[in-house]
Order: C-alpha cells, then sequence, then structure tokens
C-alpha cells in the first residue's frame, strides 16, 4: 500500500526498502522524510542504485533540500518575469499568480509614464504584482533631489490606484507576501540599485559592497541574508559573470556585481530575477558546490567564469524562438524546471525586454517554481517585518 496516495502497491515500490519515519510514494518513486531521516533523490527513482541519501532537518523548515521533500510540501505558483520595458506598453494574455518588474519601468521618469505603466500592470491577470525600481526611474531616487516630483511619483506606486491593481512597489530590503490561489508563501529580497556607470538613478560605485554583512555597509544599504531565508532575489542591476554581457561597444565583457554574486552564493535564492543588461536577455541555471545537487556533481566545464567560489554552472537553457513567438511568453524546460531547488539549484533570469536593435519588446519570462506552504512560515517574515519598521522608523 502506498502510504501517500493510499492505493495498491504499485510496481515500482519493490525498488525501495521500507523505512522507520517515513511515508513511501510508490507511484512517483519518491521516499519523503519526516523529521530527521534520510531522503532519496527522485532523479534517481529509475535507478534504484543511484539513490542519494541527504539528512534533512524538520518539516517546519522552510528551506528543503530535497525534490522528494519538496514535492509533498511545496505549492507550484507561476511567475511572469519582466524589466526594463522603458515606456513601452508591456501586454501579457494569459494568468499567473505573480509578476515581477525588475526596474527601468521609464525611460527616464515622468509622471505620464509611471500612470501607463501602473495601468499596463494592472491590466496583468495576477494576483501579485512586485515591482522594483531601475537607473532610468530618476524621480524614484530619493538621492536625485527632485523633491516633489520624487514624492508624487513614490505615492502613484504606493497609492491606491496601485494598491488596488495588485501592485507592491519594493524598496531595499526583505519583503513577505502570501499567495493566495496557492497557498504559499513568498519571501523576496528587492534591491533597485546597480553598479554605476554614467549618471543615472539608484546607482553605486564598483568598490561599494551593499549586499553583504560588513561595518563599511554604505547608509541605508540592507544586506541580503543567507540562505535559506530567502526565496526570490529580486534586482534592477545583475550579478557577475551570469548574464550580464554589455554590448560589443562596451569594452568590459562583464557588467555585472561581484559583490552581489557572493551575496547570492550565501542566499541560495530559487531565483534571481533582474534585467539592466538588455543583451544579457535569458535563463540561466546554477548548481550549488557542496549541496549533493546530482547535476551539478557531474558537471566539470567552467564556462569560461574564473570566479573561485560555489557556483556550478550547469548546461545553458535552450529556447526555442519559435516556440517563444508562438506562445508569447519564453520558459526553461520541464526538466531543467522539476531540478530547481532553493539550496541545491537557483535559475537566473534576466528579463531585460527592451531591444538594442531599437522599438518593440521581448518575451516575459514564465517560470513555476515550488515554494512553502502558508503554514510553514518561519522567521523569515520577522526579517522582513524588521526591515519594514526600519524603513517607517
Amino acid at each position: 500500500m502506498c502510504s501517500i496516495h493510499e492505493k495498491s502497491e504499485h510496481p515500482c515500490c519493490s525498488r525501495f526498502p521500507r523505512l522507520d519515519s517515513a511515508r513511501i510514494c510508490c507511484k512517483e518513486g519518491l521516499i519523503v522524510a519526516l523529521q530527521s531521516t534520510l531522503v532519496f533523490d527522485p532523479l534517481a527513482r529509475d535507478q534504484s542504485d543511484r539513490r542519494v541519501q541527504r539528512s534533512i532537518e524538520s518539516q517546519s523548515h522552510r528551506g528543503p533540500v530535497s525534490n522528494a521533500y519538496r514535492m509533498a510540501s511545496r505549492q507550484k505558483t507561476r511567475f511572469l518575469i519582466i524589466s526594463d520595458t522603458h515606456n513601452q506598453d508591456f501586454t501579457f494574455d494569459g494568468e499567473v499568480d505573480v509578476v515581477l518588474h525588475c526596474g527601468d519601468i521609464t525611460e527616464c521618469g515622468g509622471l505620464e509614464n509611471h500612470r501607463k505603466a501602473i495601468q499596463n500592470l494592472g491590466a496583468l491577470k495576477a494576483e501579485l504584482k512586485l515591482v522594483i525600481a531601475g537607473n532610468h526611474d530618476l524621480d524614484l531616487d530619493p538621492a536625485q533631489n527632485l523633491g516633489e516630483e520624487h514624492e508624487t511619483a513614490t505615492s502613484l506606486w504606493k497609492g491606491e490606484d496601485a494598491q488596488r491593481a495588485g501592485i507592491h512597489y519594493l524598496d531595499e530590503g526583505v519583503h513577505a507576501f502570501d499567495v493566495k490561489r496557492t497557498n504559499a508563501t513568498l519571501t523576496v529580497y528587492a534591491s533597485p540599485y546597480s553598479v554605476q556607470y554614467g549618471v543615472s538613478a539608484f546607482q553605486y560605485p564598483s568598490h561599494e559592497d551593499r549586499y553583504n554583512p560588513s561595518k563599511k555597509l554604505p547608509p541605508g544599504a540592507t544586506p541580503i541574508p543567507a540562505y535559506p531565508a530567502i526565496d526570490i532575489v529580486m534586482t534592477h542591476g545583475p550579478p557577475q559573470h551570469i548574464l550580464d554581457r554589455p554590448p560589443e561597444s562596451v569594452i568590459a565583457a562583464s557588467a555585472g556585481c561581484p559583490h552581489l554574486r557572493r551575496a547570492i552564493t550565501r542566499a541560495k535564492p530559487l531565483l534571481h530575477a533582474f534585467g539592466h543588461i538588455h543583451t544579457g536577455y535569458g535563463a540561466r541555471r546554477v548548481a550549488w558546490k557542496g549541496s549533493g545537487d546530482p547535476e551539478g556533481e557531474m558537471v566539470s566545464e567552467t564556462y569560461g567564469d574564473t570566479q573561485d567560489d560555489d557556483v556550478i554552472f550547469l548546461t545553458e537553457e535552450f529556447i526555442s524562438k519559435g516556440a517563444m513567438k508562438k506562445k508569447g511568453y519564453a520558459e526553461i524546460g520541464r526538466p531543467s524546471a522539476q531540478a530547481l531547488g532553493k539550496g541545491r539549484q537557483t535559475l537566473f533570469v534576466n528579463a531585460a525586454l527592451a531591444r538594442e536593435e531599437g522599438e518593440g519588446l521581448r518575451a516575459p519570462w514564465l517560470v513555476e517554481l515550488e515554494l512553502g506552504k502558508v503554514s510553514q512560515r518561519s522567521g523569515a517574515e520577522s526579517i522582513a517585518s524588521e526591515g519594514k519598521r526600519k524603513r517607517e522608523g
């Protein structure tokens, strides 16, 4: 008898020994651990000799480390990811749970441009619409000293019309949300900042580290908490050497931030979404060294990456341009999506929709993630609440 599906024993059950303090799913070939016991990796469901033993923490922990655990305790939530729309109209015909807009909403600010963007976001079918600013959104940056113009622009994004549309404008820091349709809990770190290039908004010099705890932390900066506090990181700028290749006219081979990359390595979120570098548009998965990820352990290619850290680049995703044009969105393959796991694999998405060659937008990204249930919310929301109190204080 399958103790999860409550059905007669499936033929595949014979491949897995019964364990005390564990539930066995014969249909999926998974063993789901209770408390501190063993987890058998689902990638080995048809190869019992490749079972991976892994010790995990209690189910109340928000950072499960195996697909087996996640499939029993996680909720699938659909995300639409966009960035760098630069005053252009954007639409999406489908329905998702959460929209992420990673900045450069406008070309250089302007109240009418903000109102249009709010209207466009309001038309999208989604429960939550999470938005950060970017370096082009000048009037949203208090450091630009635009006075009343800044106050009015900010009030548009935080006002009643935006709230009724499900829009949440995020300042730098940690934010916690519940997704009602999927009964999922979501903890996001957001930051509108990017490495300084020219004169624009929300920028910092390349030597400055605002993402990692330090005695030299810049005033007003909020570091990214370490794993397992964060599910999704939203920044405007990319991390170094990950979907950050600038246009050929720029001499530098990388436009990303090394400090941000180090922070992401600490946080190991499910997803890091960003934009800013239009030519970096795309998606890339990485595995984390020491996580026991089976796919990561088989990789020996560095793909030209020179950083000595825990990042393991996995095979680049194949994105069919024909399918993307037909569907109206881009997505990674189902096997890649199923392999994602907080603490084991992270998906990086550069969703800069603006094209270098002229008018028109690229396709948005559609990603499905498995998040913890609302009842499993742990200390992450206290981090978000503390951050909110500091911002409001």
